[in-house]
């Protein structure tokens, strides 16, 4: 299916993508494009290069690598073992109108190492000399999160907000107060435990929706003792499943959608 999605004009001159070569920039936009609504797509070197270079031999083994080690995707599993590649910042710089997360990929639990796929051929690990080339050695891998270039005319927006630093956290804390939160929000404890979450790239939004969902499920089965922000932070994975599968309600879903004590 066909996904619209933003390339700003930063993107060329950014800091990071600028020292990267033709290819490595082109495979970026290609996984953009492909990338669910969450910023995550299957992690298949055959599947990906049959998209993004449907009648040449080009390859795009090197390109994710690069593009892991600067920082720009995140190449994992998931609970389930399912090899997922996350493309990171993606709610900062893309804006999805109505995201299906129903449709989504699950979110890593596990990085994998940059290093070469065993299924790659032998010849393309291999320099003129015979040795192993140097673009498939094993490196320290840092996923440097650092503001570039095509990060800093957000990053000047946000400082001109006098209120800035709620911005971000503004879904998670409707989430909190519509559904029955108990307390009041607390925007420092949740910037702190929300932000490497966020970074890891689950969108506030979802990570709003999974609160609303929490809140419900607290609600309606009459409980009162609801979780701090660093609990629902460590615990937040729970609350992000399907509510209906096969138009069948899940028994999150059961949980979610029964009435409160009070009301039944």
């Amino acid at each position: 299916m066909a996904r619209i999605r933003t390339i700003k004009p930063e993107f060329f001159q950014d800091e990071k993508m600028a020292g990267m070569s033709v290819t490595d920039r082109f495979v970026f936009l290609g996984l953009i494009s492909m990338a669910d609504d969450a910023g995550r797509l299957l992690d298949n070197v055959k599947v990906i290069e049959a998209f993004i270079f449907p009648t040449t031999d080009d390859r795009v083994h090197e390109s994710l690598m690069n593009l892991a080690r600067e920082g720009r995707i995140r190449r994992g599993k998931t609970s389930s073992g399912q090899k997922v590649i996350q493309i990171l910042g993606w709610s900062k710089h893309q804006y999805v109108q109505h995201p299906n997360m129903k449709a989504a990929l699950p979110e890593l639990v596990e990085d994998a190492p940059v290093i070469a796929d065993a299924t790659a051929s032998h010849e393309s690990f291999m320099n003129e000399d015979g040795g192993v080339h140097e673009s498939f050695r094993l490196r320290p891998t840092t996923y440097d999160l650092r503001s570039t270039t095509y990060d800093q005319e957000e990053t000047r927006a946000a400082r001109a907000e006098p209120d800035s630093a709620d911005t971000w956290l503004t879904p998670l804390r409707d989430a909190w107060e519509s559904q029955g939160g108990i307390g009041s929000f607390n925007f420092g404890v949740a910037a702190k435990v929300y932000r490497p979450i966020v970074k890891r790239g689950v969108p506030p939004e979802e990570l709003a929706r999974r609160l609303r969902v929490y809140c419900r499920v607290m609600v309606n089965t009459g409980k009162t003792n609801f979780m701090n922000h660093p609990d629902f932070a460590r615990r937040h994975q729970q609350f992000a499943g399907p509510l209906y599968e096969n138009d069948t309600l899940t028994p999150l879903g059961k949980l979610v959608t029964q009435p409160p004590p009070e009301a039944a």
